[in-house]
């Protein structure tokens, strides 16, 4: 195959996976928490081809081949830029400081992450994100049954009077950094995925 015939399959994989991309983003601008992607290309030298492993088998896999350093190796990467912050008005609707923080969310295969802080109350007083999964504090699940419900700056939540001046703190909101956001793997909507050999830091000044 020539030169000319792999540019133009590289380039138009190149091509559709960008609109793809780019439509999902455009689908989710309004989702809260939602952090968009972006294509990321690199040439495909010999060495990472089939090409290179048949060389010695077929003699001419390596000349046909060896041109394909002009073909594209295509991947995407999330961008964790901060988003617009708006006052909700809701005393459960928070926001992070930094780009690298996030919120942990319980889910049935384990610890997820999200940036996407418009909370709610279950029926039985947990603290959940907006589609149901328990929001993590220091302890575990959070649980608020009392009136008056209200997060502090802090990330502490409360709930009912405040005794002698003194806020009822039931609970604080988990939150942890990654120093390298680009290893989070983007699953279940707002939600995102650490490798098991990517250490979460936790953060003290929160909201």
């Amino acid at each position: 195959m020539d030169i000319g015939s792999y540019l133009a399959a590289s380039s138009g994989v190149l091509q559709m996976k960008k609109l793809e991309v780019q439509n999902n983003n455009l689908a989710n601008i309004s989702t809260v928490g939602f952090k968009g992607q972006y294509v990321v290309t690199s040439s495909q030298t010999f060495d990472n081809t089939l090409a290179s492993t048949i060389d010695r088998y077929d003699p001419y896999g390596k000349d046909d081949q060896s041109r394909l350093p002009g073909v594209t190796d295509i991947r995407t990467q999330i961008d964790f830029s901060m988003g617009p912050i708006q006052q909700t008005g809701n005393p459960l609707d928070v926001a992070l400081r930094s780009p690298n923080e996030f919120f942990v969310v319980q889910t049935p295969e384990g610890d997820r992450y999200t940036r996407a802080g418009n909370f709610s109350l279950s029926s039985d007083g947990q603290l959940i994100t907006a589609d149901g999964f328990k929001v993590q504090g220091d302890g575990g699940p959070i649980v608020a049954q009392a009136a008056g419900v209200a997060i502090l700056p802090n990330g502490s939540v409360t709930a009912g009077p405040a005794v002698g001046g003194v806020p009822n703190i039931v609970g604080r909101i988990r939150v942890v950094k990654f120093e390298d956001t680009a290893r989070l793997e983007s699953v279940e909507g707002t939600r995102f995925k650490a490798p098991d050999d990517l250490q979460a830091t936790p953060v003290e000044t929160l909201i």
